[in-house]
């Protein structure tokens, strides 16, 4: 699939209606921000400009038709007929910026979207780790090494582009820990709060009112059901599941969804995988749980008889 980065987008469109006529594609996006709203700090991890969405949503929309989880479900499960070139666009994490610079692109181009919120972080109003280590490594006050799974990263303050490539490195490494997540992300904490000495502030202090960051609040989930979005879980604390045991497992697919019920009144029936960490057994959890499908990471369309509980997914293009 990666004549999606590859090629043009005239000529990825031709080749990928030809080859996908009779597939529905999901996109995921994460944050979507305002480069000159950035003017604090800007996260070393990718995120979607506003104005990339915007000319996205209308190139895609001369070749595709934009669907909802539900028309997809419903095509995928043959209770309706397929229609070729069905689009997805599904958001992970529940960033704020979904709501607030998302959201209005999306009703301009009359374009469905679910998103997907970690229940935990909403109610908590918590960043996310991998922004809590973010925002410290850019605010050091002198260099520091860290050490994590047998493996040192050194940070130092005012190079950014070499702290962009240390900190992805560190980021997989973390995301692919075969131990107990809640073990993975005792170290994890263990770190941040080393780092946060060492620059003498942490994200938790500003990031309700930081554009890249701020998680939605319970306030803004119902605004944006009210306005056509669907809401699925991503579990409680954005756990990665396959590193849990069945009884925490079960806990992060009941919790999440029914406090997303319980806030927005409506069925919570889809899932979005952590990191894309998926196995048949957390698949079988899920519908005992009452899921009706899942995304993963995995690359790739989907088709008429696949497995709802593990549908693919590609990366927003942003080659126009």
């Amino acid at each position: 699939m990666n004549y999606f980065k590859k090629l043009s987008f005239g000529k990825l469109s031709i080749l990928s209606r030809i080859m996908h006529r009779h597939h529905i594609t999901i996109f995921m996006i994460h944050g979507v921000v305002e480069p000159l709203n950035q003017k604090s700090w800007r996260p070393l991890r990718h995120q979607l400009s506003v104005q990339n969405l915007s000319k996205g949503l209308h190139a895609l929309s001369k070749y595709y038709h934009f669907v909802s989880m539900d028309q997809a479900v419903a095509m995928l499960t043959g209770q309706v007929a397929l229609q070729p070139h069905s689009l997805v666009l599904t958001f992970d994490d529940g960033y704020r910026n979904n709501f607030t610079h998302a959201l209005p692109v999306l009703r301009l181009h009359k374009v469905p979207a679910t998103f997907f919120v970690c229940t935990g972080h909403v109610e908590r109003r918590e960043p996310f780790w991998y922004d809590r280590l973010d925002y410290a490594i850019q605010h050091l006050r002198e260099e520091q090494q860290v050490s994590f799974a047998g493996q040192s990263f050194l940070f130092k303050p005012g190079q950014e582009e070499l702290s962009r490539k240390t900190f992805a490195v560190l980021r997989q490494l973390i995301k692919k820990q075969k131990t107990h997540y809640s073990e993975t992300m005792h170290q994890v904490n263990l770190i941040a709060n080393s780092l946060e000495d060492n620059s003498g502030c942490c994200l938790a202090d500003v990031f309700e009112n930081d554009h890249s960051t701020a998680i939605m609040s319970w306030e803004d989930v119902k605004l944006a059901v009210d306005q056509g979005v669907t809401i699925g879980s991503h579990t409680v604390e954005h756990s990665i599941l396959d590193r849990l045991d069945d009884k925490s497992v079960q806990e992060q697919l009941i919790i999440s969804k029914e406090s997303i019920e319980q806030h927005t009144g409506k069925q919570c029936s889809y899932f979005c995988y952590p990191n894309g960490n998926w196995n048949n057994v957390v698949v079988s959890m899920l519908k005992d749980s009452g899921y009706v499908s899942a995304v993963t990471t995995d690359k790739g369309p989907n088709k008429v008889g696949d497995e709802l509980l593990a549908l693919h997914r590609l990366s927003f293009p942003e080659v126009f």
